[in-house]
């Protein structure tokens, strides 16, 4: 940093100079430094947490006004808006790799159902395919999608590539997909996991070629 003084700086300059310098003031002095791009690290890590937490900011909107005041207790128990408790608690679960629930009243009871994943390569993007079958209760709300080079990777939130909440219903069925666009080398694997709104948080399945 330079400290500027004279008539160049008479007028108070300020911003950037061909990316190179830097001018500002604080109170009466003047000064030029070295233009710097703040680092944006984007580790699998940070870059799941953003993934989560731009998920969740979509999807407040489209919850009911009884799942919203659901979130009162929290709220009150944080001294936060319903929106950031939301926000708060979702991303404390997605810390500790669980998915996000959107209604604090239901119950996640883990019950397992026949289920399958499979993908195929369309020249320029996987299309993985979510499978649900014989499900008693209502539409799963969220699949997560997860990609990994071989077939026992661990899923978790570094390797989380997105997430789905349009399901389609076949009689007591249900299917979703997810497009990720990446080579066909190394060949990615795939694993999902989804929940339902009463009564299940599901495991992670490992997904077949279509």
């Amino acid at each position: 940093m330079v400290k500027l003084d004279g008539p160049c700086m008479s007028m108070g300059a300020r911003g950037t100079l061909g990316k190179t310098l830097t001018f500002a003031k604080t109170g009466k002095t003047a000064y030029a430094k070295k233009h710097f791009i703040p680092a944006n690290p984007k580790t699998p890590g940070q870059t799941g947490v953003r993934m989560m937490v731009t998920f969740l900011t979509q999807i407040w909107s489209t919850l009911t006004d009884a799942d919203k005041s659901s979130w009162t207790p929290f709220a009150e128990m944080f001294g936060l808006s319903l929106y950031h408790a939301f926000l708060k608690e979702n991303c404390r679960r997605w810390a500790s790799d669980l998915l996000p629930i959107k209604n604090t009243t239901y119950q996640y009871d883990g019950t397992i159902y026949d289920q399958s994943a499979e993908h195929e390569y369309n020249g320029t993007n996987w299309i993985i395919g979510l499978y649900i079958t014989q499900a008693p209760f209502e539409s799963p709300w969220i699949a997560q999608f997860c990609v990994g080079e071989s077939a026992d990777f661990v899923p978790n939130k570094s390797n989380t590539i997105g997430f789905s909440t349009e399901f389609d219903k076949y009689g007591a069925d249900y299917t979703t997909f997810f497009e990720y666009k990446a080579p066909w080398t190394p060949t990615p694997y795939f694993k999902c996991r989804f929940a339902m709104k009463k009564g299940s948080t599901f495991p992670f399945v490992l997904s077949t070629y279509g």
